[in-house]
């Protein structure tokens, strides 16, 4: 049977692959991505070949991209714990480097490793001196300081500053923000809803972005405009939580206590499941968040039902329910399929990927 010219191409880049040559291998794979149109397994061979390089970043980029189109192929999975190791190592407080490696962790059923990587981001936020940097791009990162020394003197430089940020860091949500709400200083409170409604698509649990969605609205409420695809009925049922005004540190916080309760009341292995330790978790993230956030009373109910306490899991999850709105009523069918089960008394539900719960961006 005659070899495709693609196929030649791969078994070349594959060859270079296995013979070391390692920048050669690179260039191979790019050529043949190419003409693929962003084949996972070219994006694979990609990856191992810049791990190769000791480039471990790229790697997790061409990754993240393979896991897209092939989500549960375990090799994949694997090779982004292995290089998500070797980034940690070189940067072991980077708070967001310790939540996507638990996260990959979590995706192949490493459930201890997750756990851990999470716990050890909580120990890196414990220290006061902590910095959480809003961009891993650190070519993006002047541009983000200067866009927020400028916000109190000059809106139209600090915008300037962020938009040069964004160049650099794609899907931002941290950034969206700013430029959201530098839009909505500007008096342009349309374009600062579209941002912002960007922003929380990339990042549903950063309450933030639903405040500046809630603050357009107003504006252009105010100014008699309707332009916008929502509905009178939904602009009054934006629910903002009470503690939308999170730092930064909080916010991850939260994330990680999130995670590592829904790991523990939900993990499909009873080695994993803890029931207390499910519970200390969901009440430190409620501690941050408040009772009034959907997502966090999700997880929740999740806990009292590992703690076969279905009475408060069923009127948890309701209340869960009652707080989502036009712009997360996509979680609706989960929402209601757990107050189902809990109403039954079956402990154990379904193992979600985290994603269902928030979406932060995983993007070295």
């Amino acid at each position: 049977m005659k070899k495709s010219p693609w196929y030649r191409k791969a078994e070349a880049a594959m060859t270079l692959l296995q013979g070391g040559k390692f920048e050669e291998a690179v260039d191979s794979f790019r050529q043949l991505l190419t003409t693929a149109g962003g084949a996972p397994d070219g994006l694979y061979g990609l990856s191992l070949a810049y791990m190769g390089l000791g480039k471990y970043r790229d790697a997790v980029r061409a990754l993240l991209r393979a896991k897209s189109l092939w989500p549960h192929d375990a090799e994949i999975g694997e090779a982004l714990t292995t290089s998500y190791k070797h980034i940690v190592a070189s940067e072991p407080t980077n708070v967001k480097l310790l939540h996507d490696q638990g996260s990959a962790h979590y995706d192949i059923r490493q459930y201890a490793e997750a756990i851990a990587a999470w716990k050890q981001g909580l120990t890196v936020l414990s220290d006061d001196k902590v910095i959480i940097h809003e961009s891993d791009v650190v070519e993006a990162r002047p541009h983000v300081e200067r866009g927020k020394a400028k916000e109190s003197e000059d809106s139209a430089i600090a915008l300037k500053a962020y938009e040069r940020a964004l160049d650099l860091d794609p899907e931002n949500p941290l950034i969206e923000n700013h430029r959201a709400r530098m839009y909505l200083a500007l008096n342009t409170p349309g374009t600062a809803f579209f941002i912002a409604l960007h922003a929380y698509h990339l990042a549903k649990d950063d309450p933030r972005s639903l405040h500046i969605l809630e603050k357009s609205l107003e504006e252009l409420t105010q100014e008699g405009r309707n332009s916008l695809p929502v509905r009178k009925s939904q602009k009054k049922t934006l629910r903002v939580p009470a503690r939308w005004d999170l730092s930064d540190v909080e916010l991850w916080q939260a994330r990680l206590h999130n995670n590592i309760a829904w790991t523990y009341a939900t993990a499909d292995d009873d080695q994993t499941r803890d029931p207390a330790e499910a519970l200390t978790h969901a009440k430190a993230e409620e501690s941050i968040r408040g009772d009034d956030d959907p997502l966090s009373l999700h997880v929740m109910a999740a806990a009292h039902a590992a703690d076969k306490n279905f009475s408060d899991a069923v009127a948890t999850q309701q209340k869960a329910i009652s707080l989502l709105c036009w712009i997360n009523s996509e979680k609706g069918g989960d929402f209601e399929k757990a107050s189902q089960l809990y109403g039954k008394k079956q402990q154990k539900i379904s193992r979600i990927n985290l994603k269902t719960l928030h979406n932060p961006p995983i993007k070295p």
